[in-house]
Parts: C-alpha cells; structure tokens; sequence
C-alpha cells in the first residue's frame, strides 16, 4: 500500500495502480501490521477502502 506503484501493489484506498474498479481491502494490502489478532485493522483498512469507494463513485 503506497503512492508510488514501481514499489506497492495499491494505493493508500486500496485500489490497484493503473487498474480502475480493482480493490483489495484487509490485512493483504500490509506487508507487516505486528499484531497477532489484526481483526480490526482488518476491519479498519475494509470500512476505509469502502467509504472511499462510495464517494469516489456518487462524484
């Protein structure tokens, strides 16, 4: 997850760079978190991804 695509998968929403419509929200899009029960970083990076999703589609 990161700005720059020659170096991460997806941007900081979670879409795929140069893919439109393509998002992959949970614990996938970090390489690391350090927490051994990541279920609500899970949920977090998943609430995040679709709230930018659906105010992204109504503009």
């Amino acid at each position: 997850m990161g700005d720059d695509p020659a170096v991460s998968v997806t941007n900081r929403y979670g879409q795929i760079h140069g893919i439109s419509g393509l998002y992959v929200a949970g614990n996938s899009v970090l390489p690391f978190i350090g927490a051994t029960t990541p279920s609500l970083t899970a949920a977090a990076i998943a609430i995040r991804t679709a709230d930018y999703i659906v105010h992204s589609s109504s503009e």
